[in-house]
Protein backbone atom coordinates (compact mmCIF):
# COMPACT_ATOMS: atom_id res chain seq x y z
CA UNK A 1 0.00 0.00 0.00
CA UNK A 2 1.30 3.44 -0.92
CA UNK A 3 -0.01 6.92 -0.21
CA UNK A 4 0.87 10.27 -1.67
CA UNK A 5 0.17 13.80 -0.49
CA UNK A 6 0.73 16.71 -2.85
CA UNK A 7 0.15 20.45 -2.90
CA UNK A 8 0.17 22.46 -6.11
CA UNK A 9 -0.42 26.06 -7.12
CA UNK A 10 -2.27 26.65 -10.39
CA UNK A 11 -2.07 29.97 -12.17
CA UNK A 12 -4.72 30.89 -14.64
CA UNK A 13 -4.01 32.14 -18.16
CA UNK A 14 -2.38 35.49 -18.65
CA UNK A 15 -5.77 36.92 -19.62
CA UNK A 16 -7.31 36.16 -16.22
CA UNK A 17 -6.41 36.69 -12.61
CA UNK A 18 -7.73 33.31 -11.50
CA UNK A 19 -5.51 31.04 -9.45
CA UNK A 20 -6.06 27.92 -7.35
CA UNK A 21 -4.29 25.95 -4.59
CA UNK A 22 -4.76 22.22 -5.08
CA UNK A 23 -4.23 19.75 -2.18
CA UNK A 24 -4.24 16.08 -3.14
CA UNK A 25 -4.04 12.81 -1.27
CA UNK A 26 -3.79 9.51 -3.12
CA UNK A 27 -4.00 5.95 -1.81
CA UNK A 28 -2.84 2.88 -3.76
CA UNK A 29 -3.34 -0.64 -2.49
CA UNK A 30 -2.21 -3.66 -4.48
CA UNK A 31 -5.01 -6.20 -4.56
CA UNK A 32 -3.40 -8.81 -6.76
CA UNK A 33 0.20 -9.38 -7.89
CA UNK A 34 0.25 -13.18 -8.29
CA UNK A 35 2.47 -13.74 -5.25
CA UNK A 36 5.19 -11.14 -5.82
CA UNK A 37 4.56 -9.36 -2.52
CA UNK A 38 4.32 -12.59 -0.52
CA UNK A 39 7.53 -13.91 -2.07
CA UNK A 40 9.40 -10.69 -1.30
CA UNK A 41 8.19 -10.83 2.31
CA UNK A 42 9.30 -14.46 2.47
CA UNK A 43 12.68 -13.48 1.03
CA UNK A 44 13.12 -10.76 3.65
CA UNK A 45 12.20 -13.11 6.51
CA UNK A 46 14.62 -15.77 5.29
CA UNK A 47 17.42 -13.23 4.88
CA UNK A 48 16.83 -12.09 8.45
CA UNK A 49 16.89 -15.69 9.71
CA UNK A 50 20.08 -16.38 7.76
CA UNK A 51 21.76 -13.32 9.29
CA UNK A 52 20.65 -14.42 12.75
CA UNK A 53 22.18 -17.87 12.24
CA UNK A 54 25.40 -16.25 11.03
CA UNK A 55 25.51 -14.27 14.29
CA UNK A 56 24.99 -17.48 16.31
CA UNK A 57 27.74 -19.19 14.30
CA UNK A 58 30.10 -16.32 15.02
CA UNK A 59 29.22 -16.49 18.72
CA UNK A 60 29.94 -20.23 18.74
CA UNK A 61 33.21 -19.67 16.86
CA UNK A 62 34.42 -17.17 19.46
CA UNK A 63 33.41 -19.49 22.31
CA UNK A 64 35.37 -22.25 20.57
CA UNK A 65 38.48 -20.09 20.27
CA UNK A 66 38.28 -19.15 23.94
CA UNK A 67 37.84 -22.77 25.01
CA UNK A 68 40.68 -24.00 22.78
CA UNK A 69 42.90 -21.31 24.22
CA UNK A 70 41.88 -22.42 27.71
CA UNK A 71 42.76 -26.04 26.87
CA UNK A 72 46.13 -24.99 25.49
CA UNK A 73 46.90 -23.03 28.66
CA UNK A 74 46.03 -26.00 30.86
CA UNK A 75 48.06 -28.34 28.68
CA UNK A 76 51.16 -26.12 28.84
CA UNK A 77 50.71 -25.75 32.59
CA UNK A 78 50.61 -29.54 33.06
CA UNK A 79 53.70 -29.95 30.88
CA UNK A 80 55.44 -27.27 32.91
CA UNK A 81 54.58 -29.11 36.14
CA UNK A 82 56.20 -32.38 35.06
CA UNK A 83 59.24 -30.52 33.70
CA UNK A 84 59.65 -28.72 37.01
CA UNK A 85 59.17 -31.98 38.89
CA UNK A 86 61.93 -33.63 36.83
CA UNK A 87 64.27 -30.68 37.32
CA UNK A 88 63.68 -30.83 41.07
CA UNK A 89 64.56 -34.53 41.07
CA UNK A 90 67.95 -33.88 39.45
CA UNK A 91 68.74 -30.76 41.46
CA UNK A 92 67.98 -32.53 44.75
CA UNK A 93 70.35 -35.38 43.88
CA UNK A 94 73.02 -33.57 41.88
CA UNK A 95 75.35 -33.24 44.88
CA UNK A 96 75.06 -36.98 45.59
CA UNK A 97 75.73 -37.80 41.95
CA UNK A 98 78.86 -35.61 41.96
CA UNK A 99 80.05 -37.39 45.09
CA UNK A 100 79.60 -40.78 43.37
CA UNK A 101 81.74 -39.60 40.45
CA UNK A 102 84.47 -38.31 42.76
CA UNK A 103 84.45 -41.57 44.71
CA UNK A 104 84.82 -43.54 41.51
CA UNK A 105 81.49 -45.34 41.80
CA UNK A 106 80.19 -43.55 38.67
CA UNK A 107 81.91 -42.15 35.62
CA UNK A 108 82.33 -38.57 34.47
CA UNK A 109 80.26 -39.38 31.38
CA UNK A 110 77.32 -40.32 33.62
CA UNK A 111 77.45 -36.89 35.22
CA UNK A 112 77.65 -35.25 31.78
CA UNK A 113 74.51 -37.17 30.80
CA UNK A 114 72.71 -35.79 33.84
CA UNK A 115 73.81 -32.25 33.00
CA UNK A 116 72.65 -32.74 29.40
CA UNK A 117 69.25 -33.89 30.69
CA UNK A 118 69.01 -30.83 32.94
CA UNK A 119 69.92 -28.53 30.05
CA UNK A 120 67.31 -30.18 27.81
CA UNK A 121 64.66 -29.79 30.49
CA UNK A 122 65.54 -26.11 30.96
CA UNK A 123 65.15 -25.51 27.21
CA UNK A 124 61.75 -27.22 27.27
CA UNK A 125 60.79 -25.14 30.29
CA UNK A 126 61.62 -21.90 28.46
CA UNK A 127 59.60 -22.95 25.40
CA UNK A 128 56.61 -24.09 27.43
CA UNK A 129 56.67 -20.89 29.51
CA UNK A 130 56.69 -18.83 26.32
CA UNK A 131 53.72 -20.73 24.87
CA UNK A 132 51.90 -20.48 28.19
CA UNK A 133 52.37 -16.70 28.43
CA UNK A 134 51.30 -16.18 24.81
CA UNK A 135 48.16 -18.25 25.28
CA UNK A 136 47.33 -16.50 28.56
CA UNK A 137 47.56 -13.15 26.76
CA UNK A 138 45.25 -14.46 24.04
CA UNK A 139 42.81 -15.77 26.62
CA UNK A 140 42.76 -12.46 28.48
CA UNK A 141 42.13 -10.57 25.23
CA UNK A 142 39.16 -12.80 24.39
CA UNK A 143 37.64 -12.71 27.87
CA UNK A 144 38.75 -9.21 28.93
CA UNK A 145 39.62 -10.81 32.24
CA UNK A 146 42.64 -11.22 34.53
CA UNK A 147 43.45 -14.88 34.09
CA UNK A 148 46.80 -16.09 35.37
CA UNK A 149 48.53 -19.38 36.07
CA UNK A 150 47.38 -19.22 39.65
CA UNK A 151 43.62 -18.93 39.10
CA UNK A 152 43.12 -21.50 36.33
CA UNK A 153 40.70 -24.32 36.97
CA UNK A 154 40.89 -27.84 35.61
CA UNK A 155 39.34 -28.81 32.29
CA UNK A 156 35.53 -28.43 32.56
CA UNK A 157 33.56 -31.64 32.85
CA UNK A 158 31.49 -30.64 29.80
CA UNK A 159 34.58 -31.39 27.70
CA UNK A 160 36.39 -34.03 29.75
CA UNK A 161 33.24 -36.16 30.17
CA UNK A 162 31.78 -35.54 26.73
CA UNK A 163 30.67 -38.74 24.98
CA UNK A 164 32.11 -38.59 21.49
CA UNK A 165 29.68 -39.65 18.76
CA UNK A 166 31.44 -42.12 16.45
CA UNK A 167 28.37 -42.61 14.24
CA UNK A 168 29.20 -40.25 11.37
CA UNK A 169 25.83 -40.48 9.62
CA UNK A 170 23.86 -39.90 12.81
CA UNK A 171 26.03 -36.94 13.72
CA UNK A 172 25.66 -35.48 10.21
CA UNK A 173 21.88 -35.66 10.64
CA UNK A 174 22.27 -33.78 13.92
CA UNK A 175 24.40 -31.12 12.23
CA UNK A 176 21.80 -30.61 9.50
CA UNK A 177 19.23 -29.85 12.20
CA UNK A 178 21.17 -27.53 14.51
CA UNK A 179 24.45 -26.28 13.00
CA UNK A 180 24.07 -22.51 12.60
CA UNK A 181 26.23 -22.31 9.47
CA UNK A 182 24.22 -25.04 7.73
CA UNK A 183 20.90 -23.52 8.83
CA UNK A 184 22.07 -20.13 7.55
CA UNK A 185 22.84 -21.70 4.17
CA UNK A 186 19.37 -23.29 4.13
CA UNK A 187 17.74 -19.92 4.78
CA UNK A 188 19.84 -18.32 2.05
CA UNK A 189 18.51 -20.93 -0.37
CA UNK A 190 14.93 -20.23 0.73
CA UNK A 191 15.50 -16.50 0.28
CA UNK A 192 17.02 -17.02 -3.18
CA UNK A 193 14.08 -19.24 -4.19
CA UNK A 194 11.56 -16.63 -3.05
CA UNK A 195 13.46 -13.91 -4.91
CA UNK A 196 13.58 -16.01 -8.08
CA UNK A 197 9.85 -16.82 -7.93
CA UNK A 198 9.05 -13.14 -7.36
CA UNK A 199 11.12 -12.17 -10.41
CA UNK A 200 9.14 -14.63 -12.57
CA UNK A 201 5.80 -13.46 -11.16
CA UNK A 202 6.50 -9.97 -12.48
CA UNK A 203 5.40 -11.23 -15.91
CA UNK A 204 1.81 -11.49 -14.63
CA UNK A 205 -0.58 -8.51 -14.39
CA UNK A 206 -1.11 -6.46 -11.25
CA UNK A 207 -4.36 -5.08 -9.89
CA UNK A 208 -4.35 -1.97 -7.69
CA UNK A 209 -7.17 -0.27 -5.82
CA UNK A 210 -6.85 3.49 -6.05
CA UNK A 211 -8.60 6.22 -4.10
CA UNK A 212 -7.90 9.93 -4.21
CA UNK A 213 -9.25 13.20 -2.91
CA UNK A 214 -8.49 16.65 -4.29
CA UNK A 215 -9.23 19.81 -2.32
CA UNK A 216 -9.32 22.95 -4.48
CA UNK A 217 -9.00 26.41 -2.96
CA UNK A 218 -9.56 28.96 -5.76
CA UNK A 219 -9.06 32.71 -5.47
CA UNK A 220 -11.99 34.99 -4.77
CA UNK A 221 -12.37 36.10 -8.37
CA UNK A 222 -12.55 32.46 -9.60
CA UNK A 223 -15.67 30.57 -10.45
CA UNK A 224 -16.08 28.00 -7.67
CA UNK A 225 -17.93 25.63 -10.00
CA UNK A 226 -14.76 25.37 -12.09
CA UNK A 227 -12.76 24.18 -9.06
CA UNK A 228 -14.93 21.65 -7.30
CA UNK A 229 -13.38 19.22 -4.86
CA UNK A 230 -12.92 15.75 -6.32
CA UNK A 231 -13.08 12.23 -4.89
CA UNK A 232 -12.06 9.34 -7.11
CA UNK A 233 -12.16 5.59 -6.57
CA UNK A 234 -11.03 3.02 -9.11
CA UNK A 235 -9.16 -0.11 -10.00
CA UNK A 236 -5.95 -0.05 -12.01
CA UNK A 237 -4.80 -3.08 -13.98
CA UNK A 238 -1.15 -3.15 -15.05
CA UNK A 239 0.43 -5.53 -17.54
CA UNK A 240 4.12 -5.84 -18.24
CA UNK A 241 4.40 -5.25 -22.02
CA UNK A 242 7.43 -3.05 -22.69
CA UNK A 243 9.64 -4.11 -19.76
CA UNK A 244 9.81 -7.79 -20.61
CA UNK A 245 13.46 -8.06 -21.66
CA UNK A 246 14.65 -6.40 -18.47
CA UNK A 247 12.52 -8.71 -16.32
CA UNK A 248 13.72 -11.78 -18.21
CA UNK A 249 17.30 -10.73 -17.58
CA UNK A 250 16.50 -10.11 -13.91
CA UNK A 251 14.86 -13.54 -13.59
CA UNK A 252 17.91 -15.21 -15.14
CA UNK A 253 20.12 -13.34 -12.71
CA UNK A 254 18.02 -14.52 -9.74
CA UNK A 255 18.13 -18.08 -11.07
CA UNK A 256 21.94 -17.95 -11.24
CA UNK A 257 22.05 -16.63 -7.67
CA UNK A 258 19.83 -19.52 -6.57
CA UNK A 259 22.13 -22.03 -8.27
CA UNK A 260 25.11 -20.42 -6.53
CA UNK A 261 23.51 -20.70 -3.09
CA UNK A 262 22.72 -24.37 -3.80
CA UNK A 263 26.33 -24.98 -4.85
CA UNK A 264 27.60 -23.15 -1.74
CA UNK A 265 25.50 -25.39 0.49
CA UNK A 266 26.79 -28.51 -1.28
CA UNK A 267 30.37 -27.31 -0.72
CA UNK A 268 29.56 -26.63 2.93
CA UNK A 269 28.16 -30.15 3.41
CA UNK A 270 31.29 -31.64 1.82
CA UNK A 271 33.42 -29.57 4.19
CA UNK A 272 31.32 -30.66 7.18
CA UNK A 273 31.50 -34.34 6.15
CA UNK A 274 35.28 -34.07 5.86
CA UNK A 275 35.48 -32.45 9.30
CA UNK A 276 33.37 -35.22 10.81
CA UNK A 277 35.70 -37.90 9.44
CA UNK A 278 38.85 -35.97 10.37
CA UNK A 279 37.49 -35.29 13.84
CA UNK A 280 36.65 -38.97 14.37
CA UNK A 281 40.15 -39.98 13.23
CA UNK A 282 41.68 -37.46 15.62
CA UNK A 283 39.60 -38.78 18.52
CA UNK A 284 40.35 -42.42 17.69
CA UNK A 285 44.06 -41.69 17.42
CA UNK A 286 44.01 -39.76 20.69
CA UNK A 287 42.26 -42.57 22.56
CA UNK A 288 44.66 -45.21 21.24
CA UNK A 289 47.69 -43.03 21.98
CA UNK A 290 46.40 -42.30 25.47
CA UNK A 291 45.96 -46.00 26.18
CA UNK A 292 49.49 -46.80 25.02
CA UNK A 293 50.95 -43.77 26.84
CA UNK A 294 49.34 -44.85 30.12
CA UNK A 295 50.71 -48.35 29.67
CA UNK A 296 54.14 -46.98 28.80
CA UNK A 297 54.06 -44.68 31.83
CA UNK A 298 53.21 -47.55 34.19
CA UNK A 299 56.02 -49.67 32.78
CA UNK A 300 58.49 -46.78 32.91
CA UNK A 301 57.53 -45.96 36.50
CA UNK A 302 57.98 -49.59 37.56
CA UNK A 303 61.29 -49.75 35.70
CA UNK A 304 62.55 -46.55 37.32
CA UNK A 305 61.56 -47.81 40.76
CA UNK A 306 63.48 -51.06 40.17
CA UNK A 307 66.51 -49.21 38.80
CA UNK A 308 66.59 -46.94 41.84
CA UNK A 309 66.66 -49.98 44.12
CA UNK A 310 69.29 -51.75 42.02
CA UNK A 311 71.32 -48.54 41.76
CA UNK A 312 71.51 -48.33 45.54
CA UNK A 313 73.02 -51.81 45.74
CA UNK A 314 75.35 -51.23 42.81
CA UNK A 315 73.60 -53.40 40.22
CA UNK A 316 72.71 -50.50 37.92
CA UNK A 317 74.81 -47.56 36.84
CA UNK A 318 73.95 -43.90 37.17
CA UNK A 319 73.48 -43.79 33.39
CA UNK A 320 70.90 -46.60 33.62
CA UNK A 321 68.98 -44.62 36.24
CA UNK A 322 69.06 -41.41 34.19
CA UNK A 323 67.90 -43.27 31.07
CA UNK A 324 64.94 -44.78 32.94
CA UNK A 325 64.00 -41.32 34.26
CA UNK A 326 64.05 -39.96 30.71
CA UNK A 327 61.73 -42.75 29.56
CA UNK A 328 59.34 -41.99 32.42
CA UNK A 329 59.33 -38.28 31.60
CA UNK A 330 58.67 -38.99 27.92
CA UNK A 331 55.76 -41.30 28.78
CA UNK A 332 54.21 -38.71 31.11
CA UNK A 333 54.51 -36.05 28.39
CA UNK A 334 52.79 -38.36 25.90
CA UNK A 335 49.90 -38.87 28.32
CA UNK A 336 49.32 -35.12 28.47
CA UNK A 337 49.61 -34.70 24.69
CA UNK A 338 47.22 -37.60 24.02
CA UNK A 339 44.73 -36.50 26.67
CA UNK A 340 44.48 -33.01 25.24
CA UNK A 341 44.19 -34.44 21.74
CA UNK A 342 41.04 -36.20 22.98
CA UNK A 343 39.79 -33.00 24.66
CA UNK A 344 40.34 -31.05 21.43
CA UNK A 345 38.48 -33.70 19.42
CA UNK A 346 35.59 -33.48 21.89
CA UNK A 347 35.53 -29.71 21.59
CA UNK A 348 35.66 -29.80 17.78
CA UNK A 349 32.67 -32.14 17.66
CA UNK A 350 30.76 -29.94 20.10
CA UNK A 351 31.44 -26.98 17.83
CA UNK A 352 30.32 -28.90 14.73
CA UNK A 353 27.07 -29.78 16.47
CA UNK A 354 26.62 -26.26 17.88
CA UNK A 355 26.52 -27.74 21.38
CA UNK A 356 29.24 -25.68 23.09
CA UNK A 357 27.21 -22.56 23.91
CA UNK A 358 24.27 -24.66 25.10
CA UNK A 359 26.57 -26.76 27.30
CA UNK A 360 28.22 -23.68 28.78
CA UNK A 361 24.80 -22.19 29.59
CA UNK A 362 23.71 -25.46 31.21
CA UNK A 363 26.83 -25.44 33.40
CA UNK A 364 26.73 -21.83 34.58
CA UNK A 365 27.74 -22.86 38.09
CA UNK A 366 30.98 -24.36 36.77
CA UNK A 367 33.43 -21.53 36.12
CA UNK A 368 35.00 -22.66 32.88
CA UNK A 369 37.68 -20.06 32.35
CA UNK A 370 39.01 -19.19 35.76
Amino acid sequence: MTSEVARAYEKGSTRTTEDNVKNQIMLNYRILDFGVRDQLIDESNNEWSSANYIYLDRESEIAGKVTKSFLTVNKQKELLDIIQNELSYYHDRLHDFEYLVKSGESTESDLKKIQASIDSLNVQKINVNEKLDDELNTLNIYTNDRISRNNLTSVPSAISKYRFNMDGEAFLSLILKQNSKVLSADKKIDAAKAEYIASKDKFFPTVDFQAGYTDNTPSNDSDIDDYKDEFRVGVKVGWNIFNGFKDVSDANKRRDMLNKTLADRDDLLKEVTLKIKSNAAQYRSGIESLKLANQSCRNARDLTSLYEQEFKIGQKSLLDLVTSRSELFRACSEIIESQYQVYTANLDQMLLGDMLIKTINENENENVYR
